[in-house]
């Protein structure tokens, strides 16, 4: 994974118990799909690791940030089509589809305009 950020996400234990036990699966099962199911497909999720402390379930997980980016990216462009075919009014729908932007995506473009966000700057909006 070229641009891959680590996050934590926390569960509660006690569910994630009840639910192992109810599906007959592991713990480290439950935990696998938890981090898989917490991002649509196909981001490439994948659990590091995971641990109880007290009540609480952590699991690590690693993500590739730019499919991250670019599913989003398709999943609004969808969201926008399909509002559309439901609408009369298509003037609204071609300014609503060119007005919405994913920072750091580049339209269908695979590469990634990502830059370095230090001294509190930002990168550009980019539209897609």
């Amino acid at each position: 994974m070229n641009d891959a950020h680590q996050i934590l996400l926390q569960v509660d234990f006690s569910r994630a118990e009840k639910l192992a036990t109810r599906l007959g699966v592991s713990l480290y099962e439950v935990s696998a799909k938890t981090a898989r199911g917490m991002f649509e497909s196909p981001i490439n999720a994948q659990m590091l690791s995971y641990c109880r402390v007290r009540d609480a379930l952590y699991i690590k997980v690693r993500i590739n940030c730019d499919d991250a980016f670019h599913t989003l990216a398709a999943a609004m462009r969808e969201k926008v089509t399909a509002s559309s075919m439901h609408s009369d009014e298509s003037d609204e729908h071609e300014e609503f589809s060119s007005a919405f932007h994913v920072d750091g995506v580049l339209g269908n473009n695979r590469k990634s305009s990502v830059r370095s966000t230090c001294c509190s700057s930002a990168p550009e909006p980019t539209f897609v």
